[in-house]
Protein backbone atom coordinates (compact mmCIF):
# COMPACT_ATOMS: atom_id res chain seq x y z
CA UNK A 1 0.00 0.00 0.00
CA UNK A 2 2.98 2.67 0.89
CA UNK A 3 4.58 1.85 -2.64
CA UNK A 4 1.34 2.28 -4.47
CA UNK A 5 0.71 6.05 -2.72
CA UNK A 6 4.29 6.82 -3.73
CA UNK A 7 3.65 6.08 -7.45
CA UNK A 8 0.64 8.66 -6.88
CA UNK A 9 2.73 10.98 -5.50
CA UNK A 10 5.58 11.06 -8.33
CA UNK A 11 2.50 11.25 -10.93
CA UNK A 12 1.49 14.74 -9.35
CA UNK A 13 4.33 16.04 -9.67
CA UNK A 14 4.30 19.41 -9.92
CA UNK A 15 6.09 21.35 -13.78
CA UNK A 16 6.31 24.60 -13.80
CA UNK A 17 4.21 26.83 -15.88
CA UNK A 18 5.40 28.95 -18.79
CA UNK A 19 2.56 32.00 -18.24
CA UNK A 20 2.86 35.62 -17.39
CA UNK A 21 1.27 34.73 -13.78
CA UNK A 22 4.19 32.73 -13.12
CA UNK A 23 5.80 35.16 -10.55
CA UNK A 24 8.04 32.72 -8.63
CA UNK A 25 10.77 31.14 -11.05
CA UNK A 26 14.06 28.99 -10.05
CA UNK A 27 17.05 30.36 -11.61
CA UNK A 28 19.66 28.74 -12.93
CA UNK A 29 21.85 31.36 -13.79
CA UNK A 30 22.94 34.51 -14.84
CA UNK A 31 25.00 35.92 -17.69
CA UNK A 32 26.59 38.64 -19.33
CA UNK A 33 26.57 37.20 -22.71
CA UNK A 34 23.24 36.82 -24.48
CA UNK A 35 24.73 33.67 -26.24
CA UNK A 36 25.77 31.97 -23.30
CA UNK A 37 22.31 32.10 -22.09
CA UNK A 38 20.96 31.07 -24.81
CA UNK A 39 23.32 28.20 -24.43
CA UNK A 40 22.48 27.16 -21.25
CA UNK A 41 18.16 27.42 -22.22
CA UNK A 42 18.75 25.14 -25.05
CA UNK A 43 20.99 22.97 -22.83
CA UNK A 44 17.66 23.28 -20.27
CA UNK A 45 15.31 22.34 -23.19
CA UNK A 46 16.86 19.74 -24.36
CA UNK A 47 17.05 18.13 -21.07
CA UNK A 48 12.92 18.74 -20.72
CA UNK A 49 12.33 21.37 -18.51
CA UNK A 50 10.18 24.41 -19.92
CA UNK A 51 13.13 26.52 -19.40
CA UNK A 52 12.90 30.36 -20.09
CA UNK A 53 15.05 33.94 -19.95
CA UNK A 54 14.53 36.50 -18.00
CA UNK A 55 16.02 39.85 -19.75
CA UNK A 56 17.95 42.44 -18.26
CA UNK A 57 17.70 40.91 -14.65
CA UNK A 58 19.87 43.11 -13.14
CA UNK A 59 21.65 44.28 -16.50
CA UNK A 60 22.18 40.57 -16.98
CA UNK A 61 20.53 37.72 -18.78
CA UNK A 62 18.94 35.33 -16.42
CA UNK A 63 18.06 31.36 -17.23
CA UNK A 64 14.72 30.27 -15.31
CA UNK A 65 14.23 26.41 -15.34
CA UNK A 66 10.50 27.64 -15.38
CA UNK A 67 7.98 29.38 -13.23
CA UNK A 68 5.39 28.76 -10.48
CA UNK A 69 1.84 30.60 -9.81
CA UNK A 70 2.82 29.01 -5.87
CA UNK A 71 5.53 29.70 -3.82
CA UNK A 72 5.23 26.68 -2.23
CA UNK A 73 5.27 24.50 -5.42
CA UNK A 74 8.21 26.64 -7.03
CA UNK A 75 10.41 26.18 -3.47
CA UNK A 76 9.69 22.38 -4.14
CA UNK A 77 10.65 22.63 -7.39
CA UNK A 78 13.91 24.07 -6.47
CA UNK A 79 15.09 21.51 -4.17
CA UNK A 80 14.78 18.90 -7.00
CA UNK A 81 16.98 21.04 -9.42
CA UNK A 82 19.72 21.77 -6.38
CA UNK A 83 19.39 18.05 -5.66
CA UNK A 84 19.66 16.85 -9.08
CA UNK A 85 20.44 19.91 -11.54
CA UNK A 86 22.06 22.52 -10.15
CA UNK A 87 23.41 23.51 -6.61
CA UNK A 88 23.99 26.82 -7.23
CA UNK A 89 19.87 27.49 -8.73
CA UNK A 90 17.71 30.00 -6.24
CA UNK A 91 14.44 31.36 -6.58
CA UNK A 92 13.42 34.67 -7.91
CA UNK A 93 9.93 36.30 -7.14
CA UNK A 94 8.73 39.16 -9.92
Amino acid sequence: EAKARQKVFEKKTVEPALTPKANWLVIGGCFSEKSNANKFLKKLKRKGYKAQTIPNYKSLEAVAYGGFTNESEARNFLTKVKAKENKSAWLLKK
